[in-house]
């Protein structure tokens, strides 16, 4: 038979366990942040790509994503299709995406910066009633793009 402290240690553990799984599940899933500007708001931090370009095309209206040259490029690369579904991809950390992107022509508008900051200030000039933003990080500083971002709705947000 366990013995009182045994079991106490083992529950401490268990919602630690919890926490940490919760903790994981908030940054690595999909976010809802509702609207700024007449478009709904999501986040995603560290995204499946597979999974991302199915969520894509799931949504019911264009999108509008700000996220990491990679997985853009990697995304368009692996499901060419969602570029149909893209009313607007903006690099937070590649000024040079334009030309990745130039044989994309079904993409409306293509930018790229490398500052958060400036990458969501060019979202105000192709913001669209009926119009996804999606906002994504998942490189080695994707915890301050994930600040930036926050920071960024919480000032915009009505």
């Amino acid at each position: 038979m366990e013995n009182n402290t045994t079991i106490h240690t083992k529950e401490k553990q268990l919602l630690e366990a919890r926490r940490e799984g919760l903790k994981n599940a908030e940054n690595t899933s999909i976010r809802p942040h509702g609207k700024l500007w007449d478009m709904d708001v999501f986040s995603w931090y560290k995204p499946n790509i597979q999974v991302l370009t199915n969520t894509i095309h799931a949504f019911p209206y264009p999108v509008i994503w700000v996220g990491n040259s990679a997985d853009i490029l990697n995304a368009i690369n692996e499901d060419e299709t969602i570029a149909t579904q893209l009313h607007a991809v903006m690099a937070i950390d590649n000024s040079k995406l334009a030309l990745d992107l130039i044989d994309k022509k079904e993409i409306p508008n293509v930018a790229g910066t490398n500052e958060v900051e400036h990458t969501l200030a060019l979202v105000k000039a192709t913001k669209h009633k009926n119009t996804i933003l999606l906002f994504s990080a998942s490189d080695e500083n994707w915890e301050n793009d994930k600040k930036e971002f926050d920071e960024f709705i919480a000032l915009h947000q009505n």
